[in-house]
């Protein structure tokens, strides 16, 4: 597939971008090798073997089920600081007058 320069100018209006004529010749050379980098893997991905699972077809990830471990009350009694029930951490950005 050849790429043009007026091909980039294309995309380039698209993405709100601007390059020089240098700039243009250069991406349309690039794009044309990527395009024809993705079309060898493309032409050889169709024929390829299906990856060895080496574990088997079984989930090896536990189940994601919620769960409460602390009380609320556990958990404020374990904090350094609390206050009217919530956690207290020092303030992160500088009070505004």
């Amino acid at each position: 597939m050849k790429i043009t320069e007026r091909d980039v100018e294309k995309l380039a209006r698209l993405a709100m971008l601007e390059f020089d004529e240098k700039e243009k010749r250069t991406l349309a050379e690039e794009m044309e090798r990527i395009i024809a980098f993705a079309q060898t893997v493309a032409a050889t991905g169709e024929a390829r073997e299906e990856p060895a699972d080496e574990l088997g077809d079984r989930n090896v990830w536990r189940a994601d089920d919620p769960e409460i471990a602390f009380s609320r009350d556990e958990m404020l009694a374990a904090a350094p600081s609390s206050e009217d029930g919530f956690i207290a951490v020092p303030r992160a950005l500088a009070k505004e007058d």
